[in-house]
């Protein structure tokens, strides 16, 4: 796991993500207490935290900028326009 390269493209950012208190409370009942703002959910801190975990370091693992709601225009995202589309994921050993 050391040697894993861990690179997260783009996904709704946590200032986007606002949730019910159903999800916030699933969060922390999951011991991801640290990712919840008020109605906000932390994607990449959940990520960062589960990767962590698995043992991929720190410095390895890189998350792309693009929020899919904030760059809509680019992504699909149900959240900015009620519409789905497809993305693709990517992993490589």
């Amino acid at each position: 796991p050391a040697d894993i390269q861990a690179a997260v493209g783009p996904r709704i950012c946590a200032a986007c993500y606002e949730v019910s208190q159903k999800e916030i409370d699933e969060a922390q009942q999951l011991g991801y207490g640290f990712s919840c703002e008020g109605n906000h959910l932390d994607i990449d801190a959940i990520l960062k935290h589960q990767l962590s975990q698995c043992g991929v370091l720190e410095e390895n693992i890189d998350f792309l900028s693009h929020c899919t709601k904030c760059a809509s225009q680019e992504f699909f995202s149900y959240r900015a326009d009620g519409v789905t589309g497809r993305n693709a994921s990517v992993i490589v050993l």
